[in-house]
Formats: structure tokens, C-alpha cells, sequence
């Protein structure tokens, strides 16, 4: 049942306008509030740089745990990976509205959110570890939180094989 896998992110359109929609309003704010006699476009280079700020901090900070277990499935390291994503989920949990509003809060056009993501790869993980139970444990969460998510359809899947071997 050992697999290479790739998950392309899927973004949503939605999150990207709404990006673009706040990251205008915040540009035609900065032209309200910074002079531009001297330098007109001092507003858009102090908005450009906020942005890659704030999205450079939040994956830094937020996105730390989440960020590290991708590095150590990347490198076959699937306990250390399973507990990174515990924690990612478990941040995710407690501050949905991160999740949520991750095109806000994060910079993130995701449309996966970080929790759907996060019990996706812990399921991947157990069933590299071959711990099937804990995996289809996993995978049933992922259904029961997302059951018309992104991902719901490979549970799915995962878990019919999962079943099979049993």
C-alpha cells in the first residue's frame, strides 16, 4: 500500500479576488495616508511590502507546524510528520477562523483548508507506518469534518483499500 503521492493544491477563485479586493483597499488606503509629492509610488511599494511581510510571518509562525511535516513526509519521516500535522490540526481546531479565513490571515488562496489538509497527510502517513487502524481512523475523520471536501473522494478510496485488506 506504499505510495508516491502528489497533491497539487487547488486554489479557489474566490479567495484569490478577495486577496486582490484587500490588498487594493489597503494600497488605496496607503495613498491616503503616505504623501506621494516626492515619490508617487511610495504607497504600492509600502503595500507590496506589507504583503510579503505578512505572508512570510504567517507561514513562519502559523503555518510553522504545518510546513514541517510536509518536510519530514518529504523525507519518509512519517512519525515526526504525524505529529507536526497533530499539531497543525490541533491549531487549526482551536482557531478556526485562521482556517477560514486563511486568504486573510494567512495570504493563502488555498481551497483546501489546513485541517482537511492535515488529516489527509496524518492518514497518509499511518498507512506508510502501516498502522491501517489509525489511518482509516483518520480518513474517517477527514469524511465525517469534510464529507464534500477536496480530499473526500481519496479517503474515500484509501479507505475502501484499507477495507480490502482486511
Amino acid at each position: 500500500m506504499s505510495q508516491k503521492t502528489t497533491t497539487v493544491g487547488a486554489y479557489s477563485q474566490t479567495f484569490i479576488i478577495m486577496q486582490i479586493i484587500t490588498v487594493s483597499a489597503m494600497i488605496a488606503l496607503l495613498y491616503l495616508v503616505i504623501p506621494t509629492d516626492s515619490t508617487p509610488f511610495m504607497p504600492l511599494l509600502v503595500g507590496a511590502a506589507i504583503y510579503l511581510i505578512w505572508s512570510r510571518l504567517s507561514m513562519l509562525v502559523i503555518l510553522r507546524a504545518h510546513r514541517t511535516g510536509i518536510q519530514f513526509l518529504r523525507a519518509n519521516a512519517f512519525a515526526p510528520a504525524i505529529q507536526q500535522f497533530e499539531r497543525s490540526y490541533a491549531l487549526f481546531a482551536r482557531f478556526p477562523w485562521l482556517d477560514n479565513f486563511r486568504w486573510l490571515t494567512l495570504l493563502s488562496p488555498s481551497a483546501l483548508s489546513y485541517r482537511e489538509m492535515a488529516l489527509n497527510n496524518i492518514g497518509y502517513a499511518f498507512v506508510q507506518l502501516k498502522k491501517y487502524g489509525k489511518a482509516r481512523e483518520r480518513y474517517q475523520q477527514l469524511l465525517d469534518e469534510f464529507p464534500d471536501g477536496e480530499m473526500a473522494d481519496a479517503a474515500r478510496n484509501v479507505l475502501a483499500s484499507i477495507d480490502k485488506r482486511n
